[in-house]
This record gives structure tokens, sequence and C-alpha cells, in this order.
């Protein structure tokens, strides 16, 4: 299940929910993807956008810890994507595998479906090593116990990093999670959390130790 909280269109927290409904512990990969439209390809406007991993430095608390990509395009600015935890950046191009579809040469050797050719048929060279491209998966692989339910949390914003720890864990417990689940955090969502989310009830917040 995926869940949006928004300030404005620009500034947007997002919750993805995998739960395990089965009687064992199973494994599942996750890929919150981000990509841009091609329109370099229509032969009007060849100006491409970018998608870039930037490093920064990780906190020491494992929850703590974020990876984050930089969203550059020619109309709509600056924006930036924050995934919570050191999961795997892989890159592509947003471009059509033309060599498998029509048996013509690809326009780059990384095109779209590289990020599921690495996942599935564990292909080697399909990702762009330098953390560049037009289309990113954040690479999740988990183990759920059963019943268990794992959240990973994004922010998309117009600031490259966040800081209010707090509003986060004040929006989960708002939100009725139980704080014994095992979660995945990207710290400072709180600031674009929706209003009615920041005044949290007098048992939510001994509950959540707010």
């Amino acid at each position: 299940m995926m869940e949006y909280a928004k300030v404005d269109p620009l500034d947007i927290l997002i919750r993805v929910s995998v739960t395990n409904h089965g009687p064992e512990a199973a494994p599942i990969h996750v890929l919150p993807t981000l990509w841009f439209r091609n329109t370099w390809a229509w032969g009007y406007d060849d100006r491409r956008p970018q998608l870039t991993a930037v490093k920064v430095k990780q906190a020491k608390a494992a929850k703590d810890q974020v990876r984050l990509v930089q969203a550059q395009h020619h109309e709509l600015g600056e924006s930036w994507l924050a995934c919570e935890g050191t999961p795997e950046l892989l890159f592509t191009e947003n471009e059509t595998n033309n060599e498998r579809l029509w048996n013509v040469p690809n326009p780059t050797p990384y095109v779209k479906d590289g990020i599921n050719e690495i996942i599935v048929n564990k292909a080697e060279g399909k990702v762009n090593p330098d953390g560049v491209g037009t289309k990113v998966a954040a690479h999740y692989a988990l183990a759920i116990e059963p019943g268990q339910t794992n959240f990973i949390v994004r922010s998309a914003q117009r600031r490259p990093m966040m800081s209010a720890w707090s509003s986060v864990r004040r929006w989960l417990v708002c939100s009725g999670v139980s704080s014994s689940s095992t979660m995945m955090w990207i710290p400072g969502c709180g600031v674009i959390l929706p209003g009615h989310l920041h005044r949290p009830s007098a048992a939510a917040i001994k509950a959540g130790g707010i």
C-alpha cells in the first residue's frame, strides 16, 4: 500500500507498506521508482533532464540513514528524492529496449528494463555505475516475518535534506502505526506533513514518546 501526505504539490511524503499475509517468512524486493517522461526522443526538444545520486554524510544510527537523489529538469527546476536507509540506487535511462523489441541498436547500454534484468535475471552491466540517468529505483531487499508489515518512507522535496526526525514519529503514531512494527525511516519528513497531524493527542504523545 502507498500513502501520501503533502503540504503542497512539490513537498510530498510517501510511505510504502509491505505486509506478509502468509504463514512463513518470505523475501521480497521492493523498488520504489522515479523517472522522467521521455520527451527528448519526440524530435521537438532534445533537452534531457537528469537524476543524480548525491553522497551525504550518513548518521550513525541505521534508522537515520538516507539515500539522496537530485532531480534536475529544464522546466521543473531542481528537486530532491530522499529514500530511508541504504538501499542500492539503480539508474538507467527511460529508453525502450529497441534491441529486444526490434533487433536494432539501443541508444544507450542502460535502457529502462535494465532494472528488471538486474533483479530478476541477475544480469550485470545493465544499470549505470556512475549513478546518473533519467530513471532510478531504490532497491530494498527485505525479509518479512508472517503477519509483519515493513514500512519504507520516502520524501520528494525542493530541499536537499531534512532534519525534524520527531515529526516523522509523530505522523506515524497519529496514523495508528504500532511502535513495535519493523520500520524504515527518512529523517525529517515532518516538514511536509499536513497541518492536522502536527497536533497529536495527549494519548498519542504518551504512546509514541514524542
